[in-house]
C-alpha cells in the first residue's frame, strides 16, 4: 500500500522563518508557493486538493482568511508587551489619582450622578448632556445612548468617590486590548505593534485622555480606535469578530455624537465586505451575523425606547440639531481631513486642551490633499481586492469610511460649538490613512524592485518537513519593539499621572474637589435630608460649574435631593428644575483662586 500523500498544514506554514513582516508588507507573498513545484501537472484540482507528490503544497485560496497562510504571529511575550504598553497608562494614572484624593467634579460628577440613578425608579435612557443643547432652544439634547452610564453603575455604587474613575480606566484599557487583539488576529505581531503604538501616541500627545478617562469624548475615542481595528479584522473575512465590533461601535457612538457616523458606517460596511471576502463555513458566518444583531438590539434598546416614548425623541433632536444653524461646512471639514494626513498631522503635535480654542490650524490643510487621499484609498481598495491583498484592501475601506464620517461630523457642527476636542474624530482616520499609505508604498517598492516578483526567493523557502520559528534577526527586532513599547507606555503613565505631592502648597491640583468636600459637609450639617436648592457662584464660571456638579453628586449619593438651575441639563431630564417653594437654598461663594470664600444658607426649612 502506498503511503498517504504528505500535505503541509496551515500551522506548519506559519512557522516559516521568512514569514512575518514580509507577509504584512507584500500581498503577493500571500499567493507565493513556499516550495518548488516541479510541474504544473503536479498541482491537484482547482479546489486545492493534494496530489501524490509529497513535496507539493495544496494551493490556498487567497480570498479565504482561514486558507491564507498568515504571518508568523510572534511569541506570547510580544503580544503581552503590546497590551502592557497601551493599557498601563490608564490603569497607573487612575490608581495614582485615586490615592491622591481624586473625586468626581464637573462633567465626571454629572456622569456619576446619572450612573447612581441606574438602579433607581428613573434610570437614564439617553446619553450625557450634549453641547448641542446650546443651539437647540426647544429642549435639551443628549448623546445617543446611556451604555457607558450603565457600565459605571455598579462601580459607582461600590465606591462613590473613586468608582467611576477606576471603571473609566478599565473600560479604556479593555478597548485598547480589543484593538490589539483584533490587529493580532488580522496580521500578527506587526499589526499588533502598530495598533498599540497608535493608542500610545494618542495618550502621549493628549495626556488628558489618561488623566480623565471618564470624559465621554476621551472614552469614546479609545473605543473608536477599537472599532477601527475590529472593523479591519471583520472586513478581512473574520466575521466572528462582528459582535464585538457592534459592542465597541455602540459604546463609541453612545459616548459622543461625533463618533456616531463613523461607528455606524464601520458596523454596516465591515460585515458586507467580510462576507464577500470570506470563503469559510457560511453557517458559522450566519451565526456570527445573528449574534451581532441581537447584541446590537440589546445595546440600543434604551435609546430606541426613549425615541418611541418621547415626541420628538432624542435621536430625532440629534439628527436635526444643526438645522437652521450656521455650520462649519464641508470646506472646513475637508481641510481638517487634509490636516490629519499631512506629513505633520494634527494627531502628532502636542497642544494644551482648551474648551473653546482657536482651531484654525485645521484649516491649514488643502482641499486637494484630502480629495487625493480619498481617491487613493479607493484605488488601493480596488487593486487590493483584485490582486488578492484582502487585508490591505479591507484597511483601505475602513480608513475611507472613518475619513468620510469625520468630514461629515465636522461639517455639521454649529460654529458656536467649535470645541477643542472636535478634532479627535480625525485621529483614528488619519492614523488609518497613514497605515494604508505606508503599507501600499512598501508593497509597490517590493514589487517593482529588481527581482521583486512577489515570489519568495529560493534561499528563503522552507524545506519540506521543517518547522523553524522566526529567525534570530526577527526575534531581536520583536524584542526591541516590545521593550520600547513597554518603556514608552510606562513613561507615559508616570508622566501623565497626577502628582499632588509635587504641587506647591499654595496650589491645589483639584480645587473643585476641595470645594465639593467643604460645601457638602457644611450643607449636610445644617440642612436636613431632603430637597435643597444649590447655587455656586464666583468670578470664574467654569470653576463654579465644576464645584456645583461635584457638590450635587455628593449630596445626591448621601440622600439629599439637590436641585439647581445653573446647569439644568447636566443631570438628565429627571432633574432639570430647582425645587423652589419653601426649600432651603445653599449659596457657595468662591474666591478668585477657586477656593470657598463663604457658604450661606437662605432662611427656610426644606419640605419633606
Amino acid at each position: 500500500m502506498s503511503a498517504a500523500p504528505k500535505v503541509e498544514t496551515e500551522s506548519a506554514l506559519t512557522d516559516h522563518p521568512a514569514i512575518g513582516i514580509d507577509l504584512l508588507l507584500d500581498p503577493d507573498l500571500l499567493e507565493a508557493p513556499f516550495l518548488e513545484v516541479p510541474t504544473e501537472a503536479a498541482i491537484g484540482p482547482a479546489t486545492g486538493t493534494a496530489t501524490d507528490d509529497p513535496t507539493v503544497v495544496a494551493s490556498p485560496d487567497p480570498t479565504d482568511p482561514t486558507d491564507r497562510p498568515g504571518p508568523h504571529r510572534g511569541p506570547t511575550w510580544v503580544r503581552l508587551s503590546c497590551h502592557a504598553a497601551c493599557e498601563l497608562p490608564f490603569v497607573i494614572s487612575a490608581v495614582v489619582a485615586s490615592a491622591y484624593g481624586w473625586r468626581p467634579t464637573s462633567d465626571d460628577a454629572a456622569f456619576a450622578y446619572r450612573a447612581w440613578d441606574v438602579f433607581s425608579s428613573h434610570p437614564p435612557l439617553v446619553g450625557d448632556s450634549s453641547q448641542s443643547t446650546l443651539t437647540t432652544p426647544v429642549r435639551a439634547v443628549y448623546h445617543p445612548g446611556p451604555l457607558l452610564t450603565w457600565l459605571y453603575a455598579v462601580p459607582v455604587r461600590l465606591d462613590h468617590d473613586h468608582g467611576i474613575l477606576l471603571a473609566g480606566a478599565v473600560l479604556c484599557a479593555v478597548a485598547a486590548a480589543l484593538a490589539v487583539e483584533a490587529a493580532w488576529c488580522a496580521r500578527g505581531w506587526p499589526a499588533a505593534v502598530v495598533a498599540s503604538a497608535a493608542i500610545l501616541t494618542t495618550v502621549s500627545v493628549r495626556p488628558n485622555i489618561v488623566l480623565n478617562p471618564v470624559w465621554d469624548p476621551y472614552c469614546g475615542l479609545i473605543w473608536f480606535f477599537a472599532s477601527v481595528s475590529l472593523a479591519w479584522c471583520v472586513a478581512g473575512g473574520r466575521l466572528r469578530w462582528w459582535p464585538l465590533l457592534v459592542v465597541a461601535a455602540s459604546l463609541s457612538a453612545q459616548a459622543h455624537q461625533m463618533y456616531a457616523l463613523g461607528a455606524a458606517g464601520l458596523v454596516l460596511a465591515a460585515p458586507v465586505l467580510g462576507w464577500c471576502t470570506s470563503r469559510r463555513d457560511r453557517r458559522r458566518d450566519r451565526r456570527s451575523v445573528a449574534t451581532g444583531l441581537v447584541v446590537g438590539l440589546a445595546c440600543w434598546a434604551a435609546p430606541l425606547t426613549q425615541q418611541l416614548r418621547s415626541h420628538p425623541g432624542n435621536l430625532t433632536l440629534l439628527a436635526g440639531y444643526s438645522r437652521g444653524q450656521t455650520t462649519l461646512g464641508w470646506t472646513f471639514a475637508t481641510r481638517s481631513l487634509a490636516a490629519a494626513v499631512t506629513p505633520v498631522p494634527v494627531w502628532a503635535t502636542s497642544r494644551t486642551l482648551a474648551l473653546f480654542p482657536d482651531i484654525l490650524r485645521l484649516v491649514e490643510g488643502r482641499i486637494w490633499v484630502a480629495l487625493a487621499t480619498l481617491a487613493l484609498l479607493v484605488l488601493v481598495a480596488v487593486l487590493g481586492l483584485r490582486s488578492g491583498a484582502v487585508d490591505l484592501a479591507a484597511l483601505a475601506v475602513v480608513a475611507l469610511i472613518a475619513s468620510l464620517a469625520a468630514v461629515a461630523s465636522l461639517s455639521a457642527l454649529s460654529k458656536p460649538l467649535v470645541l477643542g476636542y472636535a478634532e479627535l474624530v480625525l485621529w483614528p482616520a488619519g492614523m488609518a490613512v497613514w497605515a494604508v499609505g505606508l503599507w501600499a508604498a512598501v508593497t509597490v517598492v517590493r514589487r517593482w524592485r529588481p527581482g521583486g516578483s512577489g515570489r519568495a526567493p529560493a534561499h528563503r523557502r522552507r524545506p519540506a518537513g521543517t518547522g523553524a520559528g522566526p529567525a534570530v534577526p526577527t526575534r531581536v527586532g520583536m524584542a526591541s519593539v516590545a521593550v520600547i513599547l513597554v518603556l514608552a507606555g510606562t513613561a507615559a503613565a508616570v508622566h501623565d499621572s497626577p502628582s499632588p505631592a509635587a504641587t506647591p502648597a499654595s496650589e491645589d491640583p483639584w480645587p473643585a474637589t476641595a470645594v465639593t468636600v467643604t460645601a457638602t459637609a457644611d450643607i449636610e450639617a445644617h440642612v436636613p435630608r431632603g430637597p435643597v436648592d444649590l447655587v455656586v457662584q464666583g468670578p470664574d464660571p467654569y470653576a463654579a460649574l465644576d464645584a456645583l456638579d461635584g457638590t450635587m453628586y455628593s449630596l445626591h449619593v448621601d440622600g439629599w435631593d439637590p436641585r439647581s438651575d445653573f446647569d439644568p441639563t447636566a443631570f438628565g431630564p429627571e432633574a432639570v428644575a430647582p425645587a423652589g417653594g419653601q426649600v432651603a437654598t445653599a449659596v457657595v461663594d468662591l474666591a478668585a483662586d477657586g477656593r470657598v470664600a463663604s457658604i450661606r444658607l437662605v432662611p427656610g426649612r426644606p419640605t419633606a
